[in-house]
């Protein structure tokens, strides 16, 4: 009796798939070049552009806000559909604008050139820190570069340690990775360390942060490394 089946399933049909992979190798080649549009004139003016990416309830828009009061922010927030998130931002104060992806499919991301425009918008608040927050998913975001300077993935401690060895990708392209509600981990029974090493197995640069809303020194320790990414796009910039 065989307890575990492995199968990789191959399409069928060549010319159909040889038509996908060219259609496709032309999105990602097209959002690759508004991307390094979008990331050169923020490295011109000095601002931080971070992609938080993560799923759905990860705590995305509590890490956000919670980060505002230590720069000056503007956000855009992308979501399939409605602006419950944008809307609390504005009733901070913090400069947002939605992009709903319904428009373009109820796609499962953002992408360059949708976005483009709107980062140019936001500019002139004359942001320190602009924060993307994505469409909530561990997977498509991968393949989309927006022009950031770093992209952050934040992971719940509800969401287990398994997920990096299953979707990959979005790990292997982090510059950072934060386990959310980590004040969480005894009640949920998560070993900690067990996802960090799963985190390091796809990518041994990434720095990991323990994070918490309720842990003011956890918020701290996120800020000072942005603040120091910061300091670091300044000198680029004076170059």
């Amino acid at each position: 009796m065989r307890n575990f089946v492995f199968e990789h399933l191959h399409g069928h049909g060549a010319p159909q798939e040889k038509r996908r992979i060219e259609v496709g190798k032309n999105i990602l080649d097209a959002n690759e070049k508004v991307a390094r549009e979008v990331h050169e004139l923020y490295t011109k003016r000095g601002v931080l552009l971070v992609n938080v990416v993560g799923s759905p309830g990860s705590g995305k828009t509590s890490f956000i806000k919670s980060l505002t009061p230590h720069f000056k922010v503007a956000v855009l927030e992308g979501d399939i559909a409605s602006s419950v998130d944008a809307k609390q931002f504005a009733r901070m104060g913090v400069p947002v604008i939605q992009v709903n992806t319904d428009i373009y499919g109820s796609a499962c991301h953002l992408e360059a050139p949708w976005v483009r425009d709107k980062l140019e918008l936001l500019l002139e608040y004359e942001p320190e820190v602009v924060f993307i927050e994505n469409v909530g998913n561990l997977v498509c975001p991968s393949d989309f570069n927006l022009g950031e300077h770093e992209r952050l993935v934040l992971y719940s401690v509800p969401e287990g340690p398994d997920k990096p060895m299953k979707y990959p990708p979005i790990f292997h392209t982090a510059t950072a990775v934060a386990i959310t509600k980590v004040d969480l981990a005894p009640v949920m029974e998560l070993d900690v360390r067990e996802f960090e090493q799963n985190v390091l197995h796809i990518n041994p640069n990434v720095r990991i942060f323990n994070f918490s809303i309720k842990v003011p020194s956890t918020v701290e320790e996120v800020a000072h490394y942005l603040n120091d990414k910061r300091q670091e796009l300044a000198k680029e910039k004076s170059k």
